[in-house]
């Protein structure tokens, strides 16, 4: 597990069950780790699991294989009588909602558009 901490280090807040390692890619199954979740609306924590789902996210290439994570993603019941929300699914902080990708740091990293040019000063 030290192999998968160091080849995904943005998955700090899951706990990774399976890594498989197929002839084309990589396939990382996980799941959060948190007991307890804050409702978006109220920000009251529950505990109070009403089903889970799998969520299928894209990862940076490993050694010219793709990444595929496999999350499994819970939701909560919301125990604030007064708040809108009833049901709310956990965030892992892999990705936003909706997205199909993680936003893994090195992710965000582009190239110079001139990379001839870099670390040229002006004169």
């Amino acid at each position: 597990m030290e192999l998968v901490g160091a080849l995904f280090p943005h998955l700090d807040g899951v706990v990774v069950g399976r890594v498989v390692l197929a002839e084309s890619s990589v396939q990382v199954e996980a799941r959060c780790v948190a007991s307890a979740v804050s409702c978006p609306s109220c920000r009251k924590a529950s505990r109070r699991v009403h089903s889970r789902y799998r969520r299928r996210l894209a990862d940076l290439a490993i050694a010219g294989r793709r990444v595929l994570m496999r999350l499994v993603v819970r939701r909560f019941f919301c125990t604030d009588a007064s708040c809108d929300r009833k049901i709310y699914a956990e965030q892992s902080g892999l990705a936003p909602r909706y997205a199909r990708r993680t936003s893994s740091p090195a992710a965000s990293w582009r190239p110079s558009r001139w990379p001839w040019a870099a670390g040229r000063a002006r004169g």
